[in-house]
């Protein structure tokens, strides 16, 4: 990612600063006190020379804070969080359009969640600072101990340089995963999408356990490790829309049936449904065999995902007697308990047919529209109870009456 790579740049371009710094002062001041001292004695931890080394460091240090300041790290650190959140921002709004969802506006939870991270990533940047100048303290005295020469010293000092870029290179890998994650995750849940597809980067480098989590889903609600929180993940985060999570959840439903319970279903879709409501919805005596079926229908039912939206049923009477009677029991404000299965559609009504019942805000239907799929068919457990709430005619003259579920 190129802000990734910015950061680094950015970073690396201050430890660039330090390292012209500490190899001009060691050139100029250290190293030649060093050489003379050598060649005067072998010894060269005396008194003046270990002085004139602490003094030396002192300075340089004081050079390394002005160098690389808390202001200089926060200019660095504010410009890599802002410009990763508007790219994070703008690859969510292109997601959500291709599903008519509307972009992101209002974001409260940003400005002080971007000032943490910010805080965060300072105190990285410093810390390379001053574990850096640790480093060439050590460095120093410890040639002088063992008796090195200045050229030795100086190679060591490259070489430190070469490890505090490698940990500002670490840095800006390790913040632009963690961060773009937290932050995909945050805006994914302000937008209700509910779970998300893990996505590793497809190559060799990709650790086994996130291989393995690869296309496999996760829901935000029970705090999963997020995409780019571990150190050095280059694994993203998808979205699953409430469609597809719907499609998903319900074929999982559908592996956990019995083959009794499977049975008991497709036994119910078929013509079997009128003979058992008929029974049902008249108090009439059930047989065994009618009693193994509703007992492995009930168990399947408890076990298939509820459907949350607005239902439509269709009704057609064998006489006018029977659609008058119908609609009495179903007077408004009253509250109605329905003893048979109640089969309900997601899919329009049947314009044809005399009654639309629709059932408003429904939460509790159980989705078998995978095992029905030609009448996108939700079906309600018997004994579901509803509120009438409006009856009005359809221009066409089609009766509609409004129920909503009932609960205590």
């Amino acid at each position: 990612m190129n802000i990734e790579k910015s950061y680094a740049k950015n970073i690396n371009q201050l430890v660039n600063e330090l390292d012209s710094l500490v190899l001009y002062e060691f050139d100029k001041i250290v190293a030649p006190e060093i050489d003379k001292e050598r060649l005067i004695s072998d010894d060269l931890l005396n008194d003046s020379i270990l002085d004139f080394i602490k003094n030396a460091i002192a300075k340089i240090k004081g050079l390394f804070l002005g160098a690389l300041s808390s202001k200089n790290a926060t200019k660095s650190a504010t410009k890599f969080a802002n410009s990763l959140s508007s790219v994070s921002k703008s690859n969510m709004n292109a997601q959500f359009n291709s599903k008519g969802i509307n972009p992101i506006n209002s974001e409260p939870w940003l400005k002080s969640y971007l000032a943490s991270k910010v805080a965060e990533n300072v105190s990285y940047i410093t810390n390379i600072r001053d574990d850096y100048s640790s480093k060439i303290e050590q460095i120093i005295y410890r040639g002088v101990t063992n008796g090195q020469s200045s050229a030795e010293m100086r190679e060591e000092l490259i070489k430190q340089t070469g490890m505090a870029r490698k940990k500002a290179d670490f840095i800006a890998r390790d913040q632009t995963g963690s961060m773009l994650g937290q932050m995909t995750a945050k805006r994914h849940q302000e937008a209700g999408i509910k779970a998300f597809r893990w996505s590793d980067s497809g190559d060799s480098k990709v650790r086994d356990s996130h291989r393995e989590r690869d296309g496999k889903i996760y829901y935000y609600a029970e705090n999963p490790l997020l995409p780019g929180e571990e150190y050095n993940c280059r694994c993203v985060e998808e979205p699953v829309f409430d469609d597809e999570l719907a499609q998903i959840e319900a074929e999982q439903a559908l592996n956990e049936l019995t083959e009794n319970e499977e049975y008991a279903i497709n036994t119910y879709i078929s013509s079997e449904a009128y003979r058992i409501n008929d029974k049902l919805r008249n108090g009439y005596d059930l047989d065994e065999k009618d009693s193994k079926l509703l007992k492995e229908l009930d168990s399947a039912l408890s076990k298939m995902d509820k459907f949350e939206g607005d239902l439509n049923r269709s009704y057609n009477f064998r006489s006018q007697d029977d659609l008058i009677s119908f609609v009495n029991s179903l007077e408004i404000g009253k509250r109605k308990t329905f003893d048979e299965y109640i089969s309900t559609s997601i899919d329009i009504y049947d314009p044809n047919n005399q009654l639309l019942l629709i059932i408003k805000n429904a939460k509790n239907g159980r989705n078998i529209s995978l095992i029905n799929e030609n009448e996108l068919e939700v079906l309600y457990e018997r004994g579901s109870e509803f509120i009438v709430k409006e009856r009005y005619r359809l221009e066409t003259g089609v009766l509609v009456i409004e129920l909503e579920e009932f609960h205590d």
